[in-house]
């Protein structure tokens, strides 16, 4: 930037300087035009003053008293003197009668003009040809050799005053461009800084934290020392957003970094990672320090802040990888504090340090999880539907919704797979979203042509920890005219075991707007029977390991039909899973099982085979039974 200045300040002066000697040239031939003009007028004054005073006398005298009289004559001035040509010879004033080789007068003589200017060695002279009868007469005048005092005496003072006039300007365009040029500067750091640098908290964005860690790296190779990345995420962030006003969660996001800015070592980087997520570089670390940042830290995060009249409870789930034991560059340094940051949220800890065993982002995987993220920009999945048949009447009017991913590259991928990506990913939101729309639409189209189906969606540990989900869920079915009982949501007992108070808030308030609330995979996890007291549950469903074993495992038998006499006497309704021989489906009847879902009915198919196969199953099962 200051070359640059320096550089536009001699262009100015350049111009300036050329500008005023362009002038000067111009000015100096204008000068010397006007000189000679003025020379060649005043010349022809006094050549027709002479010409009459020489027309008196020429034709009275003889050539001898011509030149006597021409050089006695007292009226012509030093400078000046007439050549004569009379009767063949050429008579000079002030010399004696010479030859027309010593002097340019027959060069004169012949010209055309009638006056002019011609240089005779060092001397300039202008000359005037004088009108007297039979006598060719020239006055020439010697013009002075002080040229340039004539030209500053003419116009030496104006182009002073121009140059003076001009630098002037050069210097006050300069200073203009200097202040231009300072505000260009402010403007381009304020832009840098814009650019590197979180609009609300002001701390170092994702960007400048990426070039801060691959500084940091460089440092800790040439001293092989190592540091750390955590990863911070506030918990019930979206909560006090929607229930406060953004206004509040900005403010609370701002007391946060100050208390970052404020509290953490200058050595420290503290940058805004995204949303509710902030990073922090810590160089020079070991096992003993890392154990102090992390009591700082939580510190920071575990406290209450009062912003206005609200005072503010935080708490927050941190994740740390570690240079170079668990990365090499900042892209992957970052993701994989972020995965142990999700790890740590997801089990309920402060902080989780990397671990390769909990790693899903290896090259293929990575490549996955990118591929997901596309997939859900661009709702690249699918819904499918698998029928649930009534054990009584053998009528289908129930359907679980399941979700379908075919990969370009990789083909088929099961839920079981993508979804915990998603949910280590935290792109889990968006993928319910996604289902819990496109179920609630499609069950909203079956019922306007007639087919009432009651659909059930899958929900994850993460969507039942929303405080929003029964609104968006209420607003979903009110836009697709959908009855509240026609819809189910799916729970698992781990799911609504992370977080038990929230998930039972949430679920009640599910079941009390009319939507039924089912527990998945039943007897796979803990205090199976306490869940069954506690929540607000409609039915269970049972795992399809129990279904599949039972007809070999008479273990198994009889818990099967233990869970479904133990539900019928809570008024919970059973959904027998996994059901695929005619076996099962006998034993399952004989224990009055409600429903049934599996192989043996259907596959999931999609919503366009869904009428068609329904309705052909139904014939079939009503004619076996007859």
């Amino acid at each position: 930037m200051i070359f640059t200045r320096y550089k536009f300040q001699f262009i100015f002066l350049g111009v300036a300087l050329l500008s005023l000697t362009m002038f000067g040239i111009v000015a100096y031939d204008s000068s010397l035009k006007l000189r000679i003009q003025q020379e060649n007028q005043n010349l022809h004054a006094f050549s027709e003053y002479i010409s009459n005073d020489i027309s008196q006398h020429v034709h009275a005298r003889t050539n001898t008293t011509l030149h006597a009289y021409i050089n006695s004559k007292g009226f012509l001035p030093s400078d000046y003197f007439l050549i004569i040509k009379k009767d063949n010879n050429i008579f000079i004033s002030g010399k004696e009668k010479i030859t027309t080789n010593n002097i340019p007068y027959l060069t004169l003589s012949d010209n055309k003009e009638t006056s002019g200017v011609f240089n005779n060695g060092e001397n300039q002279f202008s000359w005037n040809k004088l009108n007297i009868k039979n006598t060719q007469t020239l006055l020439i005048h010697q013009l002075p050799n002080n040229t340039i005092n004539e030209f500053f005496n003419s116009i030496g003072t104006p182009l002073i005053i121009t140059g003076i006039i001009i630098m002037w300007l050069v210097f006050w365009a300069t200073m203009m461009l200097n202040t231009v040029i300072n505000k260009l500067k402010e403007k381009n750091i304020s832009m840098q800084h814009m650019v590197l640098h979180d609009a609300l908290t002001d701390l170092p964005n994702r960007f400048l934290l990426h070039d801060k860690i691959e500084d940091a790296i460089k440092h800790a190779k040439n001293n092989k020392s190592a540091f750390a990345i955590v990863i911070i995420d506030l918990k019930r962030f979206k909560e006090i957003n929607d229930t406060l006003g953004h206004h509040v969660g900005d403010a609370l996001l701002i007391a946060v970094s100050d208390s970052l800015q404020g509290e953490l070592d200058e050595s420290n980087i503290a940058a805004r990672f995204s949303g509710d997520k902030f990073a922090i570089l810590i160089p020079d670390i070991n096992q003993q320090t890392f154990f102090e940042k992390i009591n700082h830290l939580q510190n920071i995060f575990c406290k209450s802040y009062q912003l206005g009249d609200h005072k503010i409870y935080i708490d927050a789930s941190m994740g740390v990888s570690f240079f170079p034991e668990h990365g090499s560059d900042s892209a992957k340094l970052t993701q994989r504090a972020e995965m142990s940051m999700y790890v740590a949220k997801k089990s309920g800890l402060f902080y989780s340090v990397y671990n390769p065993e909990e790693d899903t982002g290896n090259v293929e995987n990575l490549k996955l999880g990118n591929d997901l993220r596309n997939a859900i920009a661009n709702e690249e999945f699918e819904l499918y539907y698998q029928p649930q048949f009534n054990a009584s009447s053998n009528k289908c009017d129930h359907l679980e919704a399941l979700i379908r991913w075919q990969h370009p590259e990789f083909g088929f991928i099961p839920p079981t797979q993508f979804i915990p990506f998603a949910e280590n990913m935290g792109l889990i939101h968006q993928i319910s979203e996604w289902v819990m729309r496109t179920a609630i639409k499609q069950c909203g189209i079956w019922h306007a042509t007639g087919y009432k189906f009651t659909i059930a969606i899958n929900l994850s540990a993460w969507d039942i920890q929303e405080p929003t989900l029964p609104s968006r869920i209420e607003s979903l079915l009110e836009q697709y005219k959908v009855p509240h009982s026609s819809l189910i949501v799916e729970v698992t007992e781990t799911d609504i075991t992370s977080n038990i108070k929230r998930a039972s808030i949430i679920l009640q308030q599910l079941h009390d707007s009319g939507i039924r609330i089912a527990l998945d995979d039943f007897g796979t996890g803990y205090s199976s029977l306490n869940h069954l007291r506690h929540f607000p549950i409609n039915e269970v469903k049972i795992d399809r390991s129990f279904v599949s074993s039972m007809i070999s495992n008479s273990d198994d038998l009889a818990l099967v039909k233990a869970i479904i006499d133990l539900s019928h006497d809570l008024k919970i309704e059973v959904v027998a899973e996994g059901v695929e021989t005619l076996e099962e489906v006998q034993v399952l009847k004989s224990y009055n099982c409600d429903r049934l879902q599996g192989y043996y009915y259907s596959k999931a198919v999609t919503p366009a085979q869904i009428i068609s196969y329904v309705t052909e199953e139904q014939c079939v099962m009503q004619n076996t039974n007859n």
